[in-house]
């Protein structure tokens, strides 16, 4: 539910709204990278599982793209 409200925000905002909704996607993906990562090294987390890490870092790699384009 957070990504669809984020995502959508994010669509429909323009100008500083836009930066923030940005801003806010990416600490969002980044806690979820982290989040894979922390687990994984705990064990609780299964490797394949923990392989979902690849999507969040790619969602912050291109949030921080579009926070740069967007100055």
């Amino acid at each position: 539910i957070r990504d669809n409200v984020v995502g959508t925000a994010t669509l429909r905002a323009s100008g500083a709204d836009l930066r923030t909704w940005l801003k806010f996607g990416l600490l969002c993906d980044a806690s979820d990278g982290a989040a894979a990562v922390l687990g994984r090294r705990d064990g609780a987390l299964p490797p394949s599982t923990a392989a979902l890490v690849a999507v969040p870092a790619a969602a912050v790699a291109l949030g921080a793209w579009l926070l740069r384009s967007e100055r």
